[in-house]
């Protein structure tokens, strides 16, 4: 278990190139761990833009859309964030900039808007997809959750979610092929295991419910015994 984390003094902390490295050494991906290597000290610098905000969002809302107590969910949300260096604030305000971007725009459209001198530069999402999609080779590191704000483009763009798929998504925005379609797959499994998990407290609060109807019938019941009984004996 990583010690730590703390930010990395070679990268000001204000750089949107985000690191964490934790006491022990393991440089992490400032986003749940989500990557990691051993090399003690090591530098692995993940840049911070709207697509990597959008996943970050759409990952917390997704896994936690059913936690029961709204206030307590926009806490956690604030901890994560504020524990990971980000600002809360301005990780929903990039996040909802991408959805309402993303809202009605095809596959087409996306992929033209990453192409360099194309839409509108202003826009955070038509920035991110352009600084990725023409940096050089060692200006962009992939992390899992700009792949996942891809694959969520992928979904809004009503695109079915294929490795083929993301292969094509991957060749067009130039985010590397086989890290987005590992990604794929990954994100995949975690719904899965999402539905799974609903679908068993689904089971468990149905079973309660009934025993709770069984447990008042019975009471009522029982009730209405006494209630007759004390009559006859009047």
């Amino acid at each position: 278990m990583p010690c730590g984390p703390y930010w990395s003094p070679r990268i000001a902390r204000g750089d949107p190139f985000c690191v964490l490295v934790s006491d022990c050494g393991v440089v992490c991906c400032s986003c749940c761990r989500t990557l990691a290597i051993g090399t003690p000290r090591a530098v692995l610098p993940v840049r911070y833009d709207a697509i990597f905000a959008y996943g970050f969002d759409e990952t917390f809302n997704e896994f936690l859309q059913f936690y029961p107590i709204e206030s307590e969910r926009t806490a956690l949300y604030h901890a994560v964030a504020n524990s990971l260096g980000f600002s809360p604030s301005e990780l929903g305000k990039d996040a909802s900039s991408v959805r309402a971007w993303a809202e009605g725009k095809s596959e087409a459209d996306i992929f033209a808007a990453s192409k360099a001198g194309a839409g509108d530069a202003s826009d955070s999402a038509v920035a991110a997809l352009q600084y990725v999609a023409n940096a050089d080779e060692f200006d962009f590191y992939y992390s899992r959750l700009h792949g996942i704000g891809v694959i969520k483009l992928m979904v809004s763009a009503g695109v079915d979610l294929t490795p083929e798929n993301a292969g094509r998504w991957a060749d067009e925005l130039k985010v590397p092929k086989a890290k987005l379609t590992t990604e794929l797959g990954t994100y995949e499994a975690a719904v899965e295991r999402l539905k799974a998990a609903e679908q068993l407290f689904a089971e468990i609060a149905a079973r309660d419910a009934r025993k709770t109807a069984e447990r008042l019938e019975r009471r009522a019941e029982q009730a209405a015994a006494e209630a007759t009984e004390a009559e006859k004996e009047v």
